[in-house]
Order: structure tokens, then C-alpha cells, then sequence
């Protein structure tokens, strides 16, 4: 992550995602330079969900920057800060800048390894014409074997090994080493011991899931609660999968000694799924219990404080928010933005429009956005309008849904938005619905 600015200056805002900075930058004489100031060192708290390629494209094309300044820009926070780079040269070639193709084309011939270029690249029309040739020159066995390896179903491997022969061994190797290893699975109707035996690696068949949580017999149950409650094993995890549906509280003790030793990997994962699918009556009362503690029942707490809170719970919400976002603890804190957005008779809450105007992670002030939509009778006249332009399709939907769209500006957004054929799918669903009810 990134040196962020104050949050209310227009290079903060740029670098936070929000639609204010994207439109104080693209009115401003130095908004090239604010831009370019982003990308050399990448803002974002988490780069592997926050969007800013699409954000920061579309404002260097509105800006008309050239691909080559934005290719020449030097950059200090090396890796996050070359491959959003990459991405928004990327972003901007969908847009038609033709230059920036041809830049990521000249790129990829010099680092034919890059498989973040090569998905860029892949996305592209025309972007991956004659690399296989590149490829197929520049790399040695392994290098090749590598790329293959991270890019097999997103790259045109088998129409470059027909007449390449190096790609056709390479993916004839990764096809040889990926053919399915483990048992076919049990029938059906084979005991429960057999199809808890099983690792199902993923979703089990939706007939064995039917019967088990719709039907079973109870010796089955008891069978399921024992697993589910014993060692941990694929028989656990499937039990819990199926108790879970099934609104089945017998392993809350577990859940709990789970979370309270911060337990991770497939065991934790397991665990806040069946917790998530329980009714509220026994999740909420684990909730009150949890919110606060200094181990991970505090994050799944905030998340069940989302699903299920109550107008009593206010109180404490707001309390373990305040203390959230004094930690930086962002994705406690997205959960507790939602349990908030839950109760509109005890807002608006000051401390929403402070998360959205402030917050580095745009995942936060996304729901922070929504969440004000409900709660916060100002939200449209303070903040809707510049949704519009955010970095998070979801916020901009929230734009969407609650700008007025008196002003002439706004009106040609979302008219905008609902045409464009590089923008989001939802995005353009709710522009399109927005018209519609406009007339």
C-alpha cells in the first residue's frame, strides 16, 4: 500500500477512488500530474480486490494522457505499482487508445514471462496476435512450463500448440500432471460412513445434499452431529456443510474454540460457513457475546451483527465501529458498516460519512455508501452524485439508485453508464432500470 494524502485534498480522494477526485482531477490543470502521482505509488490497502485500473483509465483518457506518459511515469512502490500500470494501460486500450496496445504488445515482447501482462494482453482484441511466436522464441522449457502452469485456461494454449511444437510439449505436460488423481466419487445411496469418507473437493452432489438435510434418518443425524463435533477430517466438514442447511446448532462449542485460538486454513472456513447459516436465534446471542474479544470471534461476530442485529444492538455497533476504525481493522469494520445500514430510525450516524469521505480501503466506503443510502436522509444531496464516478461498480450502483438526476450532468452519466459497452454489467443493469423509471 501506498502513501495516502489528507482525504479531503484532490490527491487523496484520487488515491482513495472516490468519484470527488476523479471529478476535481479531470476539471483540474494538474490533474494529469495527480494521476500520474497515483499510479507511481499504488494507494490501495488491499490490490487484490480494490478497483482502481478502470477508475484511473478512464480519467487519463478524459485527461487525454498519452499511454506513453502514463508507461514513463516512474514508479516507487515497485511490484503493485507495475502491475497497476499495467492495468491501466490496459484500461485505456478498451477505452480505444490504440497507442496503449501497441505499448503492452511491445512490453510482453520483452518480457514474453509476465503472466499479469499476458492476462491483460488476453482480454484485448487483437492482444495476443503473433505471441505465441514470441513465446514460444523467448522462453526456455521451464520458463514456459511456468507460464502454462498460471495461464492455462485463460491464454489460447491449444490453438498456439498446433503449430507450435514447444507449447504443444508444455501443455501436453501440464495435462498429463493435472489429470484427476482422486477416487471417483460414491454412489448415492452408499452408506454415510462411505460419502463422509469422501472429499468431495468443492460442492457434493445436490440429490446426496437434498436428501441429507431435507430427509435423513435419525441415526443419520446423530452420525452427522458426532462428525461434525469430532476430529477434524473430511467427514467434519461435510457434516457441518449439511447441519448448517439443516439450521443445526449442535457445534457452537466447537465454533466457538475455533475462533477464540485463531484457527485458520479449512477448519475455520468450514466453520464460519455453518455459523453464517444458522438462525438468527442462536447466532445473534454468540454475536453479543463475541463482539469485542481480543481473537477473531470479533470479526465473525461483526459479520453475524450484519446478518442478524437488532435495533437494540445499536449501541454497541457503533462502539465496536469507532474502535475499528481507530485499529484499521477494515474488513471487521465493512461488517459493522452493514449491521449499521440495518437500522434506519437511528440515523443518520456521523460516523459513516466520516468512514466514506476518509477510508483508504474503497471496499469500506462502498459499504459505507449503501449503507447511508438507507440510513442517512442526506446522503443523496451529500455524496450520491459523485458515486457515480467511483472506483467500485458497486458504489457507482448505489449512485445509480439515489442521484438526482435533475442536473443535466448526472442524467448524462447514468445514460452513459447504461450504454457503455466496457462498464460494469450491474452498473449498466441499474442505469438502464434508472432510465426506464425516469422516462
Amino acid at each position: 500500500m501506498g502513501r495516502t494524502s489528507p482525504p479531503h485534498n484532490p490527491l487523496g480522494q484520487l488515491q482513495r477512488g472516490r468519484g470527488a477526485g476523479w471529478l476535481a482531477a479531470s476539471n483540474s490543470t494538474n490533474g494529469s500530474d495527480l494521476l500520474l502521482e497515483c499510479i507511481a505509488c499504488d494507494p490501495r490497502t488491499d490490490s487484490q480486490v480494490e478497483e482502481r485500473a478502470d477508475y484511473y483509465g478512464s480519467l487519463a483518457r478524459a485527461l487525454k494522457l498519452s499511454a506513453a506518459a502514463v508507461a514513463a511515469a516512474p514508479i516507487e512502490d515497485i511490484d503493485n505499482a507495475r502491475a497497476l500500470r499495467l492495468d491501466v494501460l490496459a484500461a485505456m486500450a478498451r477505452r480505444g487508445d490504440v497507442d496503449a496496445i501497441d505499448l503492452l504488445r511491445e512490453l510482453y515482447r520483452a518480457d514474453a514471462g509476465n503472466q499479469h501482462l499476458a492476462y491483460r494482453l488476453s482480454e484485448l482484441p487483437g492482444g495476443l496476435d503473433g505471441m505465441d511466436q514470441v513465446i514460444a522464441s523467448r522462453l526456455n522449457r521451464d520458463a514456459l512450463a511456468e507460464l502454462v502452469d498460471w495461464t492455462r485456461t485463460m491464454l489460447p494454449w491449444d490453438l498456439w500448440a498446433i503449430t507450435q511444437p514447444l507449447i504443444a510439449a508444455a501443455v501436453s505436460q501440464y495435462d498429463a500432471k493435472s489429470m484427476p488423481s482422486s477416487p471417483a466419487p460414491p454412489d448415492l445411496d452408499a452408506s454415510l460412513d462411505v460419502i463422509l469418507a469422501h472429499d468431495w473437493r468443492g460442492q457434493p452432489p445436490a440429490a446426496a445434499m437434498r436428501r441429507l438435510i431435507q430427509k435423513p434418518t435419525a441415526d443419520e443425524i446423530v452420525h452427522l452431529r458426532k462428525a461434525a463435533t469430532g476430529p477434524s477430517s473430511l467427514a467434519r466438514y461435510f457434516s457441518l456443510h449439511i447441519l448448517g442447511e439443516r439450521r443445526d446448532p449442535c457445534a457452537l462449542d466447537l465454533a466457538e474454540k475455533t475462533f477464540a485460538t485463531n484457527t485458520r486454513g479449512r477448519d475455520r472456513a468450514t466453520l464460519y460457513r455453518y455459523i453464517r447459516a444458522l438462525d438468527s436465534n442462536d447466532a445473534l446471542p454468540l454475536a453479543r457475546r463475541w463482539l469485542g474479544v481480543d481473537d477473531s470471534r470479533s470479526g465473525v461476530a461483526a459479520t453475524l451483527l450484519a446478518m442478524h442485529s437488532e435495533a437494540s444492538d445499536v449501541p454497541s455497533i457503533r462502539s465496536a465501529l469507532d474502535r475499528a476504525w481507530n485499529e484499521q481493522s477494515y474488513y471487521e469494520l465493512c461488517s459493522l458498516i452493514e449491521a449499521l445500514g440495518r437500522h434506519p430510525a437511528g440515523g443518520p450516524y456521523e460516523e459513516l460519512r466520516t468512514i466514506y469521505a476518509e477510508v483508504d480501503y474503497s471496499y469500506a466506503r462502498k459499504r459505507a455508501a449503501a449503507a447511508m443510502s438507507r440510513v442517512d436522509a442526506d446522503f443523496v444531496r451529500l455524496f450520491a452524485r459523485e458515486c457515480l464516478w467511483d472506483c467500485e461498480p458497486e458504489t457507482q450502483v448505489t449512485g445509480v439508485e439515489t442521484a438526482d438526476i435533475a442536473a443535466a450532468e448526472t442524467i448524462n452519466r447514468i445514460r452513459y453508464l447504461a450504454t457503455s459497452a466496457i462498464g460494469d454489467r450491474d452498473v449498466a443493469l441499474a442505469a438502464a432500470a434508472r432510465l426506464n423509471r425516469f422516462g
